[in-house]
This record gives structure tokens, sequence and C-alpha cells, in this order.
């Protein structure tokens, strides 16, 4: 863990650690990321659950964060980010409400450069998503409770 005592916002950045082998034929040719399958916009219900996904490849493993406007998104126990093994990268929100309506964006980075994508997210005023049962909402349920989150609030440096 990298700490910095003393800082304020001019300090903000994306720090990396990169290892390379001493000696040996060892050869590795960073990319950078790519979005392979971009953030769709998408409308849902007051009080239901709502999952933003794409696909991002690059190697080294891009770093992610999740904006919603120009705002970082904590992750937390409402707000949930993964980024599996093969590359699908989302954001849960477990309940939304109307206040949750905007943009979102995911940025990628990695030393060989930065990608991005962003959706709408609209919410349905009005209309309690609570006591549904639609497939996607199931689903939905179903994947946050059998994944782990991608990383916490400390994983990114924010001033």
């Amino acid at each position: 863990m990298l700490v910095i005592n003393g800082t304020d916002l001019s300090y903000y950045a994306w720090y990396f650690t990169i290892v390379s082998p001493l000696a040996g034929d060892v050869e590795f040719e960073p990319t950078e990321p790519e979005i392979r399958r971009p953030l769709e916009s998408q409308m849902v219900k007051d009080g239901s659950s709502a999952r933003l996904e794409c696909l991002i490849s690059g190697d080294p493993k891009p770093n992610i964060a999740w904006f919603k406007e120009s705002s970082l998104i904590a992750a937390s126990e409402d707000f949930l980010q993964f980024y599996d093994d093969d590359n699908q990268c989302s954001l849960v929100i477990r309940e939304v409400f109307p206040e949750d309506t905007g943009r979102y964006t995911v940025v990628a980075k990695n030393p060989s450069g930065v990608a991005t994508s962003s959706a709408d997210l609209i919410i349905e005023e009005g209309k309690t998503g609570k006591n549904m049962t639609d497939e996607n909402n199931i689903k939905n349920k179903m994947l946050v409770d059998k994944k782990m989150p991608l990383m916490t609030v400390h994983d990114f440096v924010v001033f």
C-alpha cells in the first residue's frame, strides 16, 4: 500500500508497480486498455437493482474506476464493483433511487493507456421495483450474491 501524507488535490493520480525479470528471455509487450463491449444505457424502476456491464481487456490488466457524472464511486455494500478473470467489468447498484439517474463512466487505465465507456442510467420514478420478480432483476441479485467485490475505497488514492 502506498501512503502519501500531506497531500492535496494536485496529487490525485493513478500509481502502478511494475515487476520485471532481471535476466532471462522473458519479453513483455504491454497493451493499452480496450473496451471490447461498451456500457449500455438503461432504464430501471425505482427500488430495483441495476447492473452496468462492459468487457475490458489490456495487459497488464487495467485498474478500474467508476464515476457518476464526474464523481468517483467508492465501492461499498450499495455500489459493488467487479472485474473478473474473463474481463467482465461491472458496477452493481443494489437499490436504485431517482437521485441515481445520471451518466456513468468506467475508466480503465494501465501503463500503456486509458480507455473509457459511458452510459446513462435512468430511474423510473413512482414505480417501485422492490417486489418485482422479472427475470433480469432476479438474475442480477443472484450474480451479486455469488461474487466478491472487486475493490474497496482504499484501493484508490482520492483527495
